[in-house]
């Protein structure tokens, strides 16, 4: 009887195994390829002043926090972070 057991939870472990190791699906998406696409949001490297003289000034623009400084401007259709003047992602809004 405990020969059959063995056998029993070592199929089980090797079952578990491999439902585990089975390969996931997952769609890849390129934040930073689909932003230099979109010619409406401000590109990653981007100066301050080159931003606001190209979409104007913002809707609000909320000071930097942390080290290194991280701020933002808000505009109708995206949000620009900044780390120091500098560009560093832009959101589009829903």
């Amino acid at each position: 009887m405990n020969k059959v057991v063995n056998i029993f939870f070592t199929l089980f472990f090797m079952v578990g195994c491999l439902a585990f190791n089975m390969p996931a699906n997952a769609d890849r998406v390129s934040i930073n390829e689909r932003m230099s696409h979109n010619k409406n949001v401000p590109v990653r490297g981007e100066m301050m002043k080159d931003v606001e003289v190209k979409f104007g000034a913002p809707i609000k623009k909320i000071p930097a926090v942390g080290q290194p400084g991280i701020s933002r401007w808000q505009y109708a259709a995206f949000t620009v972070y900044f780390e120091n003047n500098r560009v560093l992602h832009s959101v589009v809004s829903h």
